[in-house]
């Protein structure tokens, strides 16, 4: 039954008529979710680990993808040349907070009960 209306003086009202509420049915449900809030990952380093797994797609490793890299003219996020533990990290980080974003949650209920008016 579709409620459109809130109750009064222990009824429902639904289409003008009145029916009275015998019983409610009590749940509690938990839902867990990291989605709400997700901060925005700025543009150069989602540019960086995109181009860092394009790397390492092709065959380079990490040591070869931060010589790629200073070799052409990239820098990390703070302006210094890029080692192979800068380029670890920047997987390393962007990966595990892909795995935290996409992470499935279940939905548990609690206990059922049903109480009488």
């Amino acid at each position: 039954m579709l409620l459109t209306k809130p109750f009064r003086h222990g009824g429902v009202v639904l289409k003008g008529r009145t029916y009275k509420v015998k019983y409610y049915v009590c749940v509690n449900v938990t839902v867990r979710s990291i989605n709400l809030n997700i901060p925005p990952v700025s543009g150069y380093p989602k540019f960086l680990f995109n181009k860092i797994i394009e790397l390492h797609n092709s065959g380079l490793g990490y040591k070869g993808t931060s010589y790629w890299l200073n070799e052409n003219g990239y820098k990390t996020v703070r302006g210094h040349d890029f080692q192979g533990t800068h380029v670890v990290s920047i997987f390393k980080r962007e990966y595990q907070r892909e795995v935290r974003i996409n992470r499935p949650y279940e939905l548990t209920y609690g206990e059922w009960s049903i109480r009488i008016v």
